[in-house]
């Protein structure tokens, strides 16, 4: 990561007021290709009743205007998921209304929905949307991987954003969208045919980073993407964090799934959570309870996530298999780290890069996060490990401490859960008085003029 400019005070070559022009204007914000992405396009009279009722967002309410700019489209992308009738996940996905690019000049309509998902999910998707278009009146259509190509665009940490749209000075003439991603820390989605101009401009471009950045930016954000990720038909919304990235609207009317997520919301306690986690070797103790250690270790704590050292060290690193279960450490000299733990799993790792993954997470068991006026079992001195056996049983192959970490957006939205909702809320009541206030205003004109 390109170092930030520092105190300008301590700066002996640059000038005061040098150095806080340079300050305010550099901004350093980076893109990267996103991998194993697909796209599917709807277009027709009955495709935004369709998709109304099979995914968690309120489309009609969130649905932007696009702004188009010659060839660029300049939207907002909605995060969301489909479910199955259970109310577990089948697809998280990004959907753009009102661009297309199933023809050559991307023109907006309002019946027009480009979805983005999982590549290894992408026919599964096409096959659920086809089981349920029945008479549906609107066309679909499944694109290859290797013919569009999407980029992300985030700022970097302490950053100001910059406005995609003019900082890469996209060709006029070819079809491009860049719609703002609305999950916490990204900025735009881009998306362009493969192989054209728009290519060339982003890969030239100083700034642009590898797809493992982007993943590493994400999981070390709490954001979990795609199938290895959030686990089809096991994963809740909630525990996937799509309801704090805005995907879910639980006032809407019936969705399929719609029941335990709403259920959920109004009754219950979202306990376990999606968590960034950072894995370190588990030191070994001497008879006095020291931690000493049992050669070089393959891990450093100090190397900042992202960094060339960090990837040095990490980029071939030994992560748990997926499904491992957190439990607890025990490092007295009778334990060792070794042997069965005692109680019950605190989490389950999902996907993971160098020594950073994202796992389903016990809020109050791992973080300090209060979710009720209970006491909690979280205790800041207790240490954490995966242990983790082979494929065929072969037994234990790898052991790893592990510890939780909560992002600071989510942090906020834990300790106001309801906050954006009741301003929702709030709005949508102030609508609605205003539309009664019209209406008995038009009455008494009408009895106005008959009296």
């Amino acid at each position: 990561m390109p170092p930030r400019l520092g105190n300008f005070q301590q700066l002996s070559k640059i000038c005061t007021r040098c150095a806080l022009r340079q300050n305010r204007t550099i901004k350093r914000n980076y893109h990267a290709k996103v991998p194993n992405r697909t796209f599917i396009s709807l277009e027709g009279v009955d495709a935004l009743p369709f998709l109304q009722g099979l995914v968690t967002a309120n489309l009609t309410k969130s649905a932007p205007e696009v702004r188009y700019n010659g060839g660029l489209a300049l939207s907002k992308a909605i995060y969301t998921a489909f479910l199955n009738a259970h109310g577990r996940i089948l697809h998280d996905v990004l959907i753009s209304p009102g661009f297309s690019l199933t023809k050559e000049d991307g023109k907006p309509s309002d019946e027009s929905f480009l979805i983005e998902v999982d590549s290894n999910a992408a026919k599964s998707l096409f096959k659920h949307l086809k089981k349920h278009k029945l008479r549906s009146k609107f066309k679909m259509r499944l694109f290859e991987p290797e013919e569009l190509d999407v980029y992300s665009h985030w700022a970097g940490p302490g950053e100001a954003a910059s406005d995609a749209s003019k900082e890469f000075g996209f060709n006029q003439n070819e079809s491009v969208l860049c719609a703002e991603d609305p999950r916490p820390g990204l900025l735009n989605r881009i998306v362009f045919r493969s192989g054209g101009i728009t290519s060339k401009i982003l890969t030239s471009h100083p700034h642009i980073k590898e797809p493992r950045d982007y993943t590493l930016y994400r999981m070390l954000n709490g954001l979990a993407e795609g199938q290895n990720e959030i686990l089809t038909e096991s994963s809740l919304p909630q525990e996937s964090n799509i309801d704090f990235c805005n995907g879910i609207d639980f006032r809407k009317g019936c969705y399929l799934g719609q029941e335990l997520t709403i259920r959920t919301h109004h009754t219950g306690v979202v306990r376990k959570r999606i968590l960034p986690v950072i894995f370190s070797d588990i030191p070994t103790v001497d008879h006095s309870g020291d931690d000493t250690t049992s050669g070089p270790s393959n891990t450093d704590t100090s190397l900042i996530p992202g960094t060339p050292a960090w990837w040095s060290r990490y980029s071939s690193f030994s992560l748990p298999l997926p499904g491992s279960d957190i439990s607890k450490l025990n490092l007295s000299p009778s334990h060792s780290g070794k042997g069965p733990s005692k109680g019950r799993s605190a989490g389950k790792f999902l996907a993971g890069i160098g020594n950073v993954g994202l796992a389903l997470c016990r809020l109050e068991m791992l973080t300090d996060i209060r979710l009720t006026d209970t006491v909690t079992p979280f205790d800041p001195e207790q240490r954490w490990k995966i242990s983790w056996e082979a494929q065929d049983g072969g037994g234990k192959i790898g052991q790893l401490e592990v510890k939780a970490q909560v992002p600071e957006w989510m942090r906020v939205r834990l300790e106001r859960p309801h906050e954006e909702e009741k301003v929702a809320e709030d709005e949508e009541d102030d609508e609605y008085e205003d539309e009664e206030e019209t209406e008995e205003e038009e009455e008494v004109r009408r009895n106005e003029q008959h009296g």
